[in-house]
C-alpha cells in the first residue's frame, strides 16, 4: 500500500519493520509502521510511504491506515499535533483514494486537516500458501523463486498503476496531442491476461504464464516455435532486457501481443481486456502494426518490456538529461537492483577514467563505474534517438553534450539519492564546454560505442571509449580545439592516414577544469623538434598516450601543454611538454624559461623530476589533489588538507566533511584510498 501526503518522505521496504523518515508523518496498518528518521533542513515533498500489508491484515474488515504528524525540533523531543484514520478496505475497494482528513487529538485543540492520498497494489504477499494442483509434479515450478505467488492472496499486481511511480521520470509519447506517457497506455496487464490464454497451463502450473527469461528466450528466437507461441505475438520478446543466466535463471510472469491492427475484440473480451481497448485508440498514432512483451517479477516488482514497431519518440528528462528516442526495450526497478543487460557477467560495467586537470603531469586513473555509482538503476530505456526537431542533450553547468541521431542509444536513471545517469551512445556526442570551447566528436568518423555518465549536483562527467580504430587525422580534423595541440606534438599528424587512436576519455571537474585522454596503437610516431627536445627522442615507437587539459574555465581552447605518456599504460614514461611563446609563459619554480628555437618551456631537471614524481604519487593514491612523493598524501588529507565540502565523487578525501554534501568519505579497497561517493553505492 503507497501512502503520499504533504510533508512526507518515504520508501518500500517487504516485511515488518519500523523506518525513520524526514518530515513528521507515521503511518502504520496493524502492528506495520513507518516512521521519521533524520530531519532535512530543505525536506522533499509529495513523496510516498509504502507499506507490505499482509494478506491476513488485508482481510480484516475493522483494519485501519493510521496517520499520525509531528514535528522534530533540534534539541526538544518531537511534539505531536494530531493523527487521522483511514478504513484500510475503502483503499482497498477504491484502488485510490485522495482527500483531506481532519486531524484529531491535537493538544492544541485547533482544527488542522492532513491531505494525502492512499493507492492499493496487489504487488506482494506475505502468505506461504502453496498453489493447489492436481499432484506434486503438477505444482507451480516457480513458487520457490517466486514466494509472493504462492499465496491464495496473490493476485497480478496493476502494472500500469506501479509503473506510474514518481520516483521515475515521465516516458511522453511526442508528437500526439494531448500528450500521453506510454507507462499509462500500455496495455501490460491485457497483455498478460492474453498470454494467459494461450501459453498451455501445464507448461507452468502457476496463476500467471511464468517461465525463466531464458525459456522465453529461447522460444521467441527459436525458428521453430511451438504452435501456441506462433499466435501469441512473442516477436517483441526477443527485445525484452531481462536477466538471462544460467544458474539459477530468475522467474517472470510474461505478457505478449503482437500488431493490435490484425486483433479483433468480442464485447465480452473488450470488457475483459479494457486497457488493450483504450490503447487500440493509440496505437494508429504510437504504432499501427507494434508488438509488446512484458516480464514482471511481482516479488521484487521488476518489469521488463520488449517493443517492437513503435514509430513515436518516447521523451525522458531528469538531472540534466533529456533523450528523445523510438523505444525498443526499457525496465523499471523498484529496489533499483537491475543491471543494462550490457553490463551484466561476463561483461563488467566500464571504469572511467578521472584526473585532477590542475595537477602538472598526473596520468589520472581508471575508476570503476562501481566506486562513482551504483552501476543499477530505478529506469533503463533504449532505443533510436530521434532524427526530428527534438533534441537529445546532457546538461551541465560546464558542458552541454548534444546527443543528436543515434542508431541506438540508452539511457539509466538511478534513484533521488544516486543521482549519477548514465548513456551508452553508438557514436561521440557534440560537446560544448563553458559555451565557448565546441568539441564536435559527432564529426569523428569511427568514434563507436561511447559510454557517458554525468552527475549534475557536483558538475562532473565522464566519457569512455575503448576498442576504438579511429584514424588520428581524422580526429584532428574535425576537433580542431584537440588538433591545435596534437599537432605541436608530432610531425605530420594530420595527415598519416596509419596512426589510429585506440581509445578516448574524457573527465569533466566543473571550475575545476577538464581532460581529455588520447590512446594511440603501437606505431612510429615522429616528434615535433619541441617535442623531440623535452623526450630526448626523434621518435615514439610503441604504444603511447596524451593527457590534454583546459584548467581555466571559460577556456575557449585547450592549455598549450600536453602530458605524453610513452610506453604500455602499466609501465609508460612521463613527459610534461608545456609550448611557449615568450618566458613568461613558463613558470619559474619549473622552468628556465622558453626555448628560443623549439618554442617549448626548458625544464628545471630536479624541480620537474619531483613534479612529475608528486603527480604519479597523487595519481596512485587518488584522483584528487597532487601531493608530495614522500607517501605523505593521505596523512595531509586525513589532517585536514581539504577546503571542507571540496572534494566531489571519485576524489581523494581525509574525511566526510571534506566531500561536497551530501557526499560522504569511504575506504576503496580497490583504489587504496578514501575518496568522495554517494550512499548506497
Amino acid at each position: 500500500m503507497q501512502a503520499g501526503t504533504k510533508g512526507l518522505d518515504a520508501g518500500v521496504g517487504p516485511g515488518k519493520q519500523v523506518w525513520q523518515l524526514q518530515g513528521a508523518v507515521d503511518v502504520s496498518v496493524g502492528e506495520l509502521t513507518k516512521c521519521p528518521s533524520a530531519t532535512r533542513s530543505n525536506p522533499v515533498f509529495e513523496e510516498t510511504v509504502e507499506l507490505v500489508v499482509p494478506g491476513a491484515v488485508a482481510q480484516q474488515r475493522g483494519a485501519q491506515v493510521e496517520v499520525e504528524v509531528w514535528v522534530e525540533h533540534y534539541l526538544r523531543k518531537a511534539s505531536f499535533k494530531g493523527r487521522t484514520s483511514v478504513p484500510l478496505q475503502r483503499v482497498i475497494q477504491h484502488k485510490r483514494v485522495r482527500d483531506t482528513w481532519p486531524l484529531r487529538d491535537s493538544p492544541s485543540g485547533r482544527p488542522s486537516t492532513l491531505t494525502a492520498e492512499f493507492r492499493w497494489l496487489s504487488t506482494m504477499a506475505a502468505a506461504a500458501d502453496s498453489l493447489p494442483g492436481p499432484n506434486a509434479a503438477g505444482k507451480c515450478a516457480a513458487a520457490k523463486a517466486l514466494p509472493c505467488i504462492a499465496s491464495k492472496f496473490y493476485a497480478t499486481p496493476d502494472l500500469s498503476l506501479a509503473l506510474s511511480s514518481p520516483s521515475i521520470p515521465d516516458l511522453t509519447v511526442l508528437g500526439i496531442d494531448p500528450a500521453v506517457d506510454l507507462r499509462a497506455v500500455l496495455p501490460f496487464n491485457d497483455a498478460i491476461n492474453l498470454l494467459r490464454k494461450r501459453m498451455p497451463k501445464e507448461m507452468h502450473n502457476c496463476p500467471d504464464p511464468i517461465l525463466t527469461g531464458r525459456e522465453m528466450l529461447s522460444i521467441a528466437n527459436s525458428k521453430k516455435q511451438p504452435a501456441w507461441a506462433r499466435g501469441a505475438g512473442l516477436k517483441a520478446c526477443k527485445q525484452l532486457p531481462v536477466v538471462d543466466r544460467s544458474k539459477n535463471p530468475p522467474y517472470y510472469v510474461f505478457g505478449a501481443f503482437e500488431d493490435l491492427e490484425s486483433i479483433s475484440l468480442t464485447q465480452l473480451e473488450k470488457r475483459k481486456l479494457p486497457r488493450l481497448t483504450v490503447f487500440q485508440k493509440y496505437d494508429s498514432n504510437i504504432g499501427p502494426h507494434m508488438s509488446m512483451c512484458v516480464a514482471l517479477d511481482p516479488c521484487a516488482m521488476d518489469v521488463f518490456v520488449g517493443l517492437d514497431g513503435v514509430k513515436k519518440p518516447v521523451s525522458v528528462s531528469g538531472q540534466g538529461v533529456s533523450l528523445a528516442v523510438v523505444p525498443t526495450r526499457f525496465f523499471y526497478s523498484w529496489s533499483v537492483s537491475i543491471q543494462p543487460p550490457e553490463w551484466r557477467a561476463p561483461k563488467q560495467p566500464p571504469s572511467m577514467w578521472q584526473v585532477e586537470p590542475t595537477t602538472l603531469g598526473a596520468a589520472g586513473v581508471d575508476i570503476p563505474l562501481g566506486i562513482l555509482s551504483t552501476p543499477r538503476g530505478r529506469l533503463f530505456l533504449s532505443g533510436v534517438t530521434s532524427q526530428d526537431k527534438q533534441v537529445s542533450l546532457a546538461s551541465l553547468p560546464s558542458a552541454t553534450m548534444d546527443l543528436g541521431g543515434q542508431l541506438w542509444a540508452s539511457v539509466m536513471f538511478r534513484d533521488d539519492s544516486r543521482v549519477a545517469v548514465s548513456l551508452r551512445l553508438a557514436s561521440g556526442p557534440n560537446i560544448q564546454l563553458w559555451n565557448k570551447m565546441p568539441l564536435p566528436l559527432r564529426k569523428v568518423h569511427g568514434l563507436r560505442g561511447v559510454d557517458i555518465l554525468t552527475r549534475r549536483p557536483t558538475d562532473q562527467f565522464w566519457l569512455h571509449a575503448v576498442n576504438q580504430g579511429i584514424v588520428a587525422s581524422e580526429l584532428i580534423k574535425a576537433v580542431p580545439a584537440v588538433g591545435a595541440v596534437v599537432k605541436q606534438v608530432y610531425t605530420g599528424a594530420d595527415v598519416n592516414a596509419f596512426w589510429r587512436i585506440t581509445k578516448l576519455d574524457m573527465y569533466g571537474g566543473g571550475r575545476k577544469g577538464v581532460a581529455m585522454r588520447l590512446g594511440f596503437g603501437k606505431s612510429k610516431y615522429p616528434l615535433t623538434p619541441g617535442a623531440a627536445y623535452i623526450v630526448n627522442s626523434d621518435l615514439v615507437d610503441g604504444e603511447m598516450s596524451m593527457v590534454l587539459t583546459a584548467t581555466s574555465p571559460g577556456a575557449l581552447r585547450f592549455d598549450n601543454a600536453v602530458t605524453l605518456l610513452v610506453g604500455p599504460s602499466n609501465s609508460s614514461t612521463t613527459h610534461y611538454i608545456r609550448f611557449c611563446v615568450a618566458d613568461k609563459e613558463c613558470d619559474s619554480q619549473l622552468f628556465s624559461g622558453c626555448h628560443s628555437e623549439y618554442k617549448v618551456c626548458k625544464p628545471n631537471k630536479d624541480a620537474m623530476a619531483a613534479a612529475l614524481a608528486a603527480a604519479a604519487a597523487a595519481d596512485s593514491q587518488s584522483s584528487g589533489s597532487g601531493k608530495g612523493s614522500d607517501g605523505k598524501g593521505d596523512q595531509q588529507a586525513a589532517a585536514g588538507d581539504f577546503k571542507p565540502g571540496s572534494q566531489v565523487v571519485g576524489e581523494r578525501c581525509g574525511g566526510n566533511s571534506d566531500c561536497a554534501a551530501p557526499l560522504y568519505c569511504g575506504e576503496v579497497k580497490e583504489l587504496g584510498r578514501k575518496v568522495c561517493m554517494e550512499y548506497d553505492r
